[in-house]
């Protein structure tokens, strides 16, 4: 009797969310799931400022269905190197936010203004209206509290040792550092955040081919010795300075 009783609670409970719905929208889509699993919102009220809190609205919520908004998506991701400094389906460094965790606390409309409007350390894409949509909605289809890291704390040394990356660098380059956070000062260079990852893509070096010590050490004292079109011109670094840029870069 007990458990009957329980049952139909459920049962109660789960039309009555679903109604909170449809007694202001028209039913579609039901074979993706329930209103929840594309809208978010909160399924328990019938006030609608309450009800539509963190709504995925219908320009993003399609990202259940539309698997070819969500692979172009993707395929932007990968070409514009976001892993680089963010975490997206549980791979890619972690020198900016986690976007897994992003996309299963904002809205579309928030994620899609945080592409286009860039802070000083992340570069700014351009992209197109619908590959900006389209990132917005792969981010949504992979984003759940099963993707979210729990980062171990760290400890942050502040020394007065000057930033040699800043001074014979940063000119022309920016770089997100993993416990130091933001260097440089440039935007006529590559960002070079996350350089010695494999998630780092670059234009100089031949395809699958990654940054280690030797080969930035010969880039920067000759950069031509790799390509001869680069308009870089060699840097002094010590060894010491050489050492200390890489392992900046290297995390």
């Amino acid at each position: 009797m007990v458990i009957r009783l329980v049952f139909l609670l459920i049962l109660v409970s789960a039309v009555s969310f679903a109604s909170t719905c449809v007694n202001c929208h028209e039913k579609h889509h039901t074979d993706a799931g329930s209103c929840f699993t594309c809208h978010r919102g909160d399924g328990r009220s019938s006030r609608e400022n309450i009800a539509h809190a963190g709504l995925i609205t219908s320009k993003y919520a399609d990202f259940q269905i539309n698997k070819e908004a969500v692979k172009n998506g993707e395929l932007v991701v990968d070409k514009a190197n976001c892993r680089r400094c963010h975490t997206i389906d549980e791979k890619g460094n972690k020198l900016a936010l986690n976007l897994d965790e992003s996309a299963s606390k904002n809205t579309g409309e928030l994620l899609q203004e945080s592409i286009n409007k860039p802070n000083d350390f992340m570069p700014d894409f351009r992209f197109n209206v619908v590959d900006t949509a389209d990132i917005v909605k792969y981010m949504l289809s992979v984003s759940g509290e099963e993707n979210i890291y729990i980062r171990k704390p760290y400890v942050i040394y502040v020394k007065k040792n000057e930033d040699v990356f800043d001074k014979k660098c940063g000119g022309c380059h920016k770089a997100l550092i993993l416990q130091e956070g933001s260097t440089g000062r440039g935007d006529s260079a590559p960002n070079l955040s996350g350089l010695g990852t494999r998630y780092f893509q670059s234009k100089v070096l031949r395809d699958n081919e990654r940054w280690d010590k030797d080969k930035l050490k010969k880039w920067i004292d000759n950069p031509r010795s790799i390509s001869k079109q680069t308009i870089m011109p060699p840097a002094k670094l010590t060894k010491d300075e050489l050492e200390y840029v890489y392992k900046l870069l290297d995390e």
